[in-house]
Protein backbone atom coordinates (compact mmCIF):
# COMPACT_ATOMS: atom_id res chain seq x y z
CA UNK A 1 0.00 0.00 0.00
CA UNK A 2 1.59 3.39 -0.82
CA UNK A 3 1.03 6.31 1.30
CA UNK A 4 0.65 9.90 -0.45
CA UNK A 5 3.41 12.54 1.50
CA UNK A 6 2.14 15.89 1.42
CA UNK A 7 4.97 18.43 1.93
CA UNK A 8 3.90 21.03 4.33
CA UNK A 9 3.46 23.36 1.32
CA UNK A 10 1.20 21.82 -0.18
CA UNK A 11 -0.72 20.80 3.17
CA UNK A 12 -0.51 24.65 3.60
CA UNK A 13 -2.65 25.88 0.15
CA UNK A 14 -5.16 23.07 0.83
CA UNK A 15 -6.05 24.32 4.47
CA UNK A 16 -5.98 27.94 2.31
CA UNK A 17 -8.43 26.78 0.19
CA UNK A 18 -11.12 26.34 3.72
CA UNK A 19 -13.10 29.19 5.01
CA UNK A 20 -16.54 30.21 4.82
CA UNK A 21 -18.59 32.72 6.40
CA UNK A 22 -20.77 31.54 9.23
CA UNK A 23 -23.58 34.12 8.64
CA UNK A 24 -22.92 35.97 12.06
CA UNK A 25 -23.89 32.81 13.99
CA UNK A 26 -20.44 33.04 16.30
CA UNK A 27 -20.22 36.44 15.92
CA UNK A 28 -23.92 36.71 18.31
CA UNK A 29 -22.93 34.14 20.86
CA UNK A 30 -18.77 35.16 21.19
CA UNK A 31 -20.60 38.94 21.60
CA UNK A 32 -22.91 37.65 24.32
CA UNK A 33 -20.52 35.74 26.19
CA UNK A 34 -18.13 38.60 26.02
CA UNK A 35 -20.87 40.97 27.28
CA UNK A 36 -21.95 39.14 29.79
CA UNK A 37 -18.74 37.69 30.86
CA UNK A 38 -17.28 41.05 31.71
CA UNK A 39 -20.14 42.51 32.85
CA UNK A 40 -19.70 39.92 35.44
CA UNK A 41 -15.86 40.50 35.99
CA UNK A 42 -16.69 44.54 36.47
CA UNK A 43 -19.16 43.76 38.93
CA UNK A 44 -17.14 40.76 40.62
CA UNK A 45 -13.72 42.83 40.85
CA UNK A 46 -13.10 42.67 44.34
CA UNK A 47 -13.07 38.45 43.18
CA UNK A 48 -11.06 38.63 39.87
CA UNK A 49 -10.50 34.76 39.63
CA UNK A 50 -13.89 34.33 40.28
CA UNK A 51 -14.96 36.62 37.12
CA UNK A 52 -12.37 34.95 34.87
CA UNK A 53 -13.27 31.59 35.11
CA UNK A 54 -17.05 33.04 34.06
CA UNK A 55 -15.63 34.58 31.38
CA UNK A 56 -13.66 31.41 30.18
CA UNK A 57 -16.73 29.41 30.46
CA UNK A 58 -19.29 31.47 28.57
CA UNK A 59 -16.86 31.94 25.76
CA UNK A 60 -16.48 27.93 25.37
CA UNK A 61 -20.27 27.84 26.12
CA UNK A 62 -20.23 30.19 23.29
CA UNK A 63 -18.40 28.21 21.07
CA UNK A 64 -20.77 25.07 21.25
CA UNK A 65 -23.44 27.66 20.83
CA UNK A 66 -22.08 28.79 17.77
CA UNK A 67 -21.84 25.53 16.22
CA UNK A 68 -25.34 24.74 16.88
CA UNK A 69 -26.41 27.99 15.46
CA UNK A 70 -24.13 27.18 12.31
CA UNK A 71 -25.74 24.03 12.04
CA UNK A 72 -29.35 25.37 12.22
CA UNK A 73 -28.84 28.33 9.86
CA UNK A 74 -27.25 25.65 6.93
CA UNK A 75 -29.74 23.24 6.96
CA UNK A 76 -32.43 26.04 6.76
CA UNK A 77 -30.67 27.12 3.49
CA UNK A 78 -30.68 23.54 2.21
CA UNK A 79 -27.23 22.62 2.85
CA UNK A 80 -27.29 19.77 4.63
CA UNK A 81 -23.52 18.65 3.74
CA UNK A 82 -20.75 20.80 5.34
CA UNK A 83 -18.63 21.05 7.49
CA UNK A 84 -18.76 23.30 10.07
CA UNK A 85 -16.59 26.25 11.10
CA UNK A 86 -14.62 24.42 14.23
CA UNK A 87 -14.50 21.49 11.65
CA UNK A 88 -12.04 23.80 9.43
CA UNK A 89 -8.07 23.59 9.44
CA UNK A 90 -8.10 26.86 8.54
CA UNK A 91 -10.51 28.59 11.52
CA UNK A 92 -7.32 26.81 14.57
CA UNK A 93 -4.69 27.98 11.99
CA UNK A 94 -5.77 31.69 12.14
CA UNK A 95 -7.23 31.68 15.29
CA UNK A 96 -3.78 30.50 16.75
CA UNK A 97 -1.88 32.91 14.42
CA UNK A 98 -3.83 35.80 15.82
CA UNK A 99 -3.48 34.78 19.53
CA UNK A 100 0.34 34.21 18.95
CA UNK A 101 0.57 37.70 17.50
CA UNK A 102 -1.90 39.62 20.53
CA UNK A 103 0.86 37.84 22.49
CA UNK A 104 3.63 39.25 20.48
CA UNK A 105 1.93 42.92 20.45
CA UNK A 106 1.49 42.79 24.30
CA UNK A 107 4.68 41.89 25.04
CA UNK A 108 5.87 44.88 23.32
CA UNK A 109 3.52 47.29 25.05
CA UNK A 110 5.11 45.27 28.40
CA UNK A 111 8.69 45.95 27.26
CA UNK A 112 7.83 49.87 26.49
CA UNK A 113 6.27 49.66 30.13
CA UNK A 114 3.00 50.78 28.88
CA UNK A 115 1.35 47.90 31.12
CA UNK A 116 1.86 50.98 34.13
CA UNK A 117 -0.64 52.76 33.37
CA UNK A 118 -3.17 52.73 35.86
CA UNK A 119 -6.30 50.75 35.00
CA UNK A 120 -4.07 48.36 32.45
CA UNK A 121 -4.94 44.82 32.00
CA UNK A 122 -3.79 42.50 29.48
CA UNK A 123 -6.59 39.79 29.48
CA UNK A 124 -9.64 42.14 27.65
CA UNK A 125 -6.94 43.89 25.90
CA UNK A 126 -5.50 40.52 24.62
CA UNK A 127 -9.18 39.05 23.98
CA UNK A 128 -10.16 41.99 21.84
CA UNK A 129 -6.72 41.90 19.84
CA UNK A 130 -6.91 38.15 19.49
CA UNK A 131 -10.45 38.40 18.55
CA UNK A 132 -9.71 41.35 16.46
CA UNK A 133 -7.01 40.36 14.15
CA UNK A 134 -8.75 36.79 13.44
CA UNK A 135 -11.86 38.57 11.99
CA UNK A 136 -9.47 40.60 10.43
CA UNK A 137 -7.66 37.82 8.79
CA UNK A 138 -11.04 35.37 8.50
CA UNK A 139 -12.39 38.46 6.65
CA UNK A 140 -9.79 38.74 4.13
CA UNK A 141 -9.22 35.58 3.18
CA UNK A 142 -13.03 34.58 2.66
CA UNK A 143 -13.87 37.66 1.36
CA UNK A 144 -16.33 38.89 4.14
CA UNK A 145 -16.42 42.59 4.52
CA UNK A 146 -18.13 42.30 7.40
CA UNK A 147 -15.72 40.45 9.25
CA UNK A 148 -13.20 42.57 7.55
CA UNK A 149 -14.87 45.74 9.35
CA UNK A 150 -15.41 43.97 12.72
CA UNK A 151 -11.72 43.06 12.71
CA UNK A 152 -10.37 46.31 12.38
CA UNK A 153 -12.78 48.22 14.68
CA UNK A 154 -11.30 45.49 17.31
CA UNK A 155 -7.90 45.74 16.47
CA UNK A 156 -8.70 50.12 17.16
CA UNK A 157 -10.53 49.16 20.47
CA UNK A 158 -7.39 47.09 21.90
CA UNK A 159 -5.43 50.04 21.17
CA UNK A 160 -8.20 52.87 22.42
CA UNK A 161 -9.59 51.17 25.68
CA UNK A 162 -5.85 51.18 27.30
CA UNK A 163 -4.60 54.29 25.91
CA UNK A 164 -7.91 56.78 26.56
CA UNK A 165 -8.07 57.72 30.43
CA UNK A 166 -12.06 57.56 30.85
CA UNK A 167 -11.88 54.07 28.99
CA UNK A 168 -9.00 52.39 30.68
CA UNK A 169 -10.43 53.43 34.30
CA UNK A 170 -13.79 51.01 33.52
CA UNK A 171 -11.48 48.85 31.16
CA UNK A 172 -14.24 45.42 31.78
CA UNK A 173 -16.94 47.23 31.85
CA UNK A 174 -15.66 49.00 28.46
CA UNK A 175 -14.75 45.94 26.86
CA UNK A 176 -18.08 44.56 27.91
CA UNK A 177 -19.89 47.26 25.85
CA UNK A 178 -17.64 47.85 23.14
CA UNK A 179 -16.07 45.10 22.39
CA UNK A 180 -19.01 42.44 23.15
CA UNK A 181 -21.52 44.87 21.57
CA UNK A 182 -19.18 45.03 18.22
CA UNK A 183 -19.31 41.49 18.23
CA UNK A 184 -23.37 41.34 18.55
CA UNK A 185 -23.93 43.95 16.05
CA UNK A 186 -21.57 42.03 13.40
CA UNK A 187 -23.62 38.75 14.36
CA UNK A 188 -26.84 40.69 13.64
CA UNK A 189 -25.71 42.02 9.85
CA UNK A 190 -24.73 38.43 9.32
CA UNK A 191 -28.13 37.14 10.62
CA UNK A 192 -30.47 39.70 8.46
CA UNK A 193 -27.93 38.09 5.66
CA UNK A 194 -29.20 34.48 6.72
CA UNK A 195 -32.83 35.86 6.45
CA UNK A 196 -32.43 37.27 3.21
CA UNK A 197 -30.98 33.72 1.97
CA UNK A 198 -33.39 32.03 3.30
CA UNK A 199 -36.27 34.01 1.90
CA UNK A 200 -34.57 34.04 -1.42
CA UNK A 201 -34.52 30.58 -1.13
CA UNK A 202 -38.21 29.67 -0.10
CA UNK A 203 -38.83 32.25 -3.13
CA UNK A 204 -37.42 29.80 -5.09
CA UNK A 205 -38.95 27.13 -4.26
CA UNK A 206 -42.25 28.10 -3.84
CA UNK A 207 -41.75 29.05 -8.11
CA UNK A 208 -40.23 26.03 -8.58
CA UNK A 209 -43.50 24.02 -7.38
Amino acid sequence: MVTRRISPWDWLAEVLEEGQDSLGAYELTLGGAVFLGYLMLWWLRAHAGWGLMLVYMLCVVSLWLGARLEQMQFHALGRRRFRGTLYRRLTWLVALGAFILAWILIGLAHARAWNTLPGWHDGPILLTLSLGLYHLAMGLKTNTPRWTYLGGVLCALAVIMPAAVPLRDKLYFVTALLAGGSLIASGLVGRLQFMREAHSASGLQDQSS
